[in-house]
């Protein structure tokens, strides 16, 4: 008989636990819950919006696209620069006429990049 109430003690003592148990557990999981949704409220909010990370990677790509026609002209240009003096140190016949055209050349590329005319690059 004192073995029985010792383990109907001990089976009401697990029950109480249990129950209380059960009932943080709900407390945790409304918790989280809630602050699974305030997480992603941010999470949209920084993605998209004026400031967002998708509005900026835009901006940044048509700003890319222009660095990069940029670089191009003016490879393009120390190209010929360099083919013109290879040319002269190569060339005893020389003409002025080609130190002219490189000034030419140099003032069309410092136009095309001080005033982005002539190219194709636009927002994506």
């Amino acid at each position: 008989m004192k073995k029985k109430l010792e383990k109907t003690k001990e089976e009401n003592k697990l029950k109480r636990i249990l129950k209380s148990d059960k009932g943080i557990t709900l407390i945790a999981l409304v918790i989280t819950i809630i602050v699974l949704l305030i997480l992603a409220g941010v999470t949209i909010a920084m993605l998209s919006g004026e400031n967002g990370i998708l509005s900026r990677a835009q901006g940044t790509r048509g700003q890319n696209a222009y660095a990069s026609a940029s670089e191009q002209v003016r490879l393009a240009y120390m190209a010929v620069k360099t083919e013109i003096i290879a040319q002269r140190t190569n060339n005893a016949g020389y003409k002025a006429n080609d130190a002219t055209n490189a000034g030419n050349l140099k003032s069309m590329v410092e136009s095309e990049l001080t005033t982005g005319a002539g190219f194709a690059v636009t927002k994506i």
